[in-house]
């Protein structure tokens, strides 16, 4: 994978991407690296549209590829059906979508009011349906749909219940869209390690989340490239027979106890191995 390497590829030349919350942090450098091999892209953001704009053109003037920026919540179908018709009007087509848009509240679940559910499902979740809906006529063959998902899909984070209800429920919808939409389309979600970005900071436990994730992930904290070069690989032909997977681009933090005192640091001889099942 080098999307983002020394070496540039060409996979995306081209082909129409739509990155919903990409105005900053990760759906931002995604814009930029599918920009670097030649897409063009839809970009899409709802509260920071001067940073979103400023990507467009910053992408325009590079001159790899096409970028037109659109300011609208996802959350709502209807400004979805109007992103669709963009598109096809601007494009006539869509090769590849990635929802990374995200939406909620830090709150126990207990204290969660209705309302504040409802967003996380509506802009996590729902906007995966809608997204499904108005975009299905505009995919070709070999279409990627790829959803941005979190460690939070399937562990425990204090205050983050809703979001991470949200999550889960949206990684259940895309195996069922791999199924439906086989072999047109290849659905699947990444669960990227967290990046320095204001999504992150808006959490109280941040800083302390950063600490643990570097320390105890095998391969440490990653620069965001390495991150991209995964959703890219993703979302090229290279994975054109991976389908309702979720891929952990996480340093292997979800599947380890790299714990001081649970690692071993250096390999012992063969004949130094300790004994500790016996039958």
């Amino acid at each position: 994978m080098t999307g983002t390497g020394t070496t540039r590829r060409r996979r995306f030349a081209e082909r129409v991407v739509l990155i919903t919350g990409s105005s900053r942090g990760y759906g931002r450098a995604l814009a930029r690296a599918f920009a670097a091999e030649g897409a063009h892209l839809v970009l899409n953001s709802h509260r920071s549209a001067t940073d979103g704009r400023d990507l467009a053109s910053e992408i325009n003037r590079a001159g790899d590829g096409r970028a037109v920026y659109v300011c609208t919540d996802v959350g709502e179908e209807e400004n979805l059906r109007g992103l669709a018709g963009l598109v096809a009007d601007q494009f006539g087509r869509i090769d590849v979508i990635v929802h990374n848009a995200p939406s909620g509240f830090e709150r126990p679940v207990d204290a969660t009011t209705w309302y504040e559910f409802e967003v996380a499902m509506r802009v996590n979740t729902y906007a995966l349906i809608g997204l499904a809906r108005w975009f299905r006529p505009l995919f070709g063959e070999r279409g990627k749909f790829l959803y941005v998902s979190s460690i939070g899909a399937e562990r425990a984070l204090a205050g983050y219940g809703t979001i991470g209800a949200a999550k889960a429920a949206s990684e259940a919808l895309i195996r069922s869209l791999a199924l439906e939409w086989a072999p047109r389309v290849q659905a699947n979600t990444i669960r990227p390690n967290i990046i320095s970005s204001v999504s992150l900071r808006s959490f109280s436990w941040s800083d302390l989340l950063w600490k643990i994730t570097d320390e105890e992930s095998p391969l440490g904290i990653q620069d965001v490239s390495r991150l991209v070069d995964v959703a890219l690989w993703m979302c090229s032909p290279d994975a054109d027979y991976v389908t309702g997977q979720v891929i952990s681009a996480d340093g292997g933090f979800s599947t380890t106890m790299c714990r001081d005192g649970l690692t071993i640091q250096q390999r012992p001889p063969v004949n130094g191995a300790r004994t500790v099942v016996r039958s």
